[in-house]
């Protein structure tokens, strides 16, 4: 099966956290904070579609100005979300710069801010020299997005500052059996989408669907031809502190995922000032993959004191990970 996601991180271990994932074969990627990025090339920058900020510390947003600037001649409107306070972040963001020059721009910029229960939103504008307008809020949703490919959902952890988590979910794929198609004598056609639809919609199976032999029921052609596959999950999850309430909304939002991205800040040995810090170990990181259930995690946002050492602070994460013997405490 070809996943659609295509990740790739933004820095090297040691650097800023940053993730980009790109949909493949839509055209469009999504990118995950706003630190410096060397390793992503302007091209993928600029087919972001939305950018997920988890907060705005220095090493999570320092390049947004950066992303602005590569974005300004999209005619796509750009979607920027982040924790409480974010609508200020983007509206000083914008007021730091002049734009006296800017009407003849496309760019229009949507900033939402999600609490957990409320997603307010704000608009600006090239067109109108990015003044903040039309403030608004809804009440949140199971996702902060859903369409034909995707759900991203968040949630709220704490790191002195509220922090968003993110989890990206491909939709599950809709194979059709080609063998059995034709063994049943059923030729390709229009009427294959309206059969996926049908599964999609989770129609009775008793219902009539049109098929090149006549109608036949849902629930038979469902058998007969369809094949479904668990898409793919992405977990981004960094900077928070390793407390029960955390690590208990960080698990059940990433329960299950394929590639869990984890900031793996301290080595296990220095677990006090990991607390100090409000940041993981690698220990913490491990078991709280294991606690997901996550398939496979990537350590990432690592001190840059550890420059050189990534495989041994990589070590350890697996070790957790795996349930090996550790004697670090996992909580506070």
């Amino acid at each position: 099966m070809r996943m659609k996601f295509l990740p790739q991180t933004a820095a090297p271990p040691c650097g800023d956290a940053g993730l980009y994932v790109d949909i493949v074969g839509e055209g469009r990627g999504l990118l995950f904070d706003l630190g410096y990025a060397p390793r992503l090339p302007t091209r993928l920058l600029r087919r972001a579609q939305a950018v997920f900020v988890t907060h705005t510390h220095l090493d999570h947003f320092v390049s947004a100005a950066q992303f602005i600037r590569l974005s300004i001649t999209r005619g796509e409107p750009l979607h920027l979300w982040g924790p409480p306070g974010f609508i200020g972040n983007v509206d000083g963001l914008f007021r730091a710069f002049t734009w006296n020059v800017s009407e003849d721009y496309p760019l229009a910029v949507t900033a939402h801010e999600y609490d957990g229960a409320w997603v307010r939103s704000a608009d600006f504008s090239a067109r109108d020299r990015f003044v903040l307008s039309n403030r608004r809020r809804r009440k949140a949703g199971r996702a902060l997005i859903e369409d034909p490919s995707l759900t991203l959902r968040a949630a709220v952890l704490d790191h002195g500052t509220p922090v968003l988590a993110y989890r990206l979910d491909e939709k599950t794929h809709i194979n059709i059996n080609k063998d059995a198609l034709q063994r049943l004598g059923y030729s390709p056609g229009g009427w294959i989408q309206n059969l996926k639809e049908a599964v999609l919609s989770g129609v009775r199976s008793s219902t009539p669907v049109e098929t090149p032999l006549g109608p036949r029921p849902f629930g038979r052609l469902r058998e007969e031809l369809v094949i479904l596959t668990e898409g793919q999950s992405i977990g981004y999850v960094v900077d928070f502190a390793a407390t029960r309430e955390n690590l208990s909304r960080a698990a059940a939002l990433l329960k299950g995922v394929h590639l869990l991205y984890i900031e793996t800040s301290f080595e296990a040995s220095e677990a006090r000032r990991a607390r100090e810090r409000n940041h993981l170990t690698t220990t913490q990181a491990g078991r709280l993959a294991r606690r997901c259930g996550a398939k496979k995690v990537i350590p990432l946002h690592l001190s840059p004191k550890y420059l050189g050492q990534e495989k041994r602070l990589y070590e350890e994460v697996q070790a957790a990970f795996e349930g090996k013997k550790d004697n670090e405490t996992n909580i506070r």
